[in-house]
């Protein structure tokens, strides 16, 4: 099973997302906490600005909307 989720061209479900990015996003649907970007950074061990690139990308291919944050203002 693990070869044929790289399988279609690095991507899955014929989308411009691969697994990893897909597990981001299921984490962003259905994680048990408020999903904070350097949360989801340090997650994945990602770079916070990979990730905010990923989140944009997602957030113009309509999959996520990004709220402001009442604590913080950002």
């Amino acid at each position: 099973l693990g070869h044929e989720w790289g399988a279609i061209g690095g991507s899955l479900f014929g989308t411009a997302f691969n697994a990893t990015e897909w597990q981001i996003l299921s984490e962003i649907e259905y994680g048990s906490a408020p999903v904070v970007a350097a949360m989801l950074a340090e997650l994945f061990s990602m770079p916070t600005n990979t990730l905010s690139q990923l989140l944009a990308r997602m957030r113009t291919a309509g999959l996520i909307d990004r709220k402001s944050s009442s604590e913080d203002l950002r």
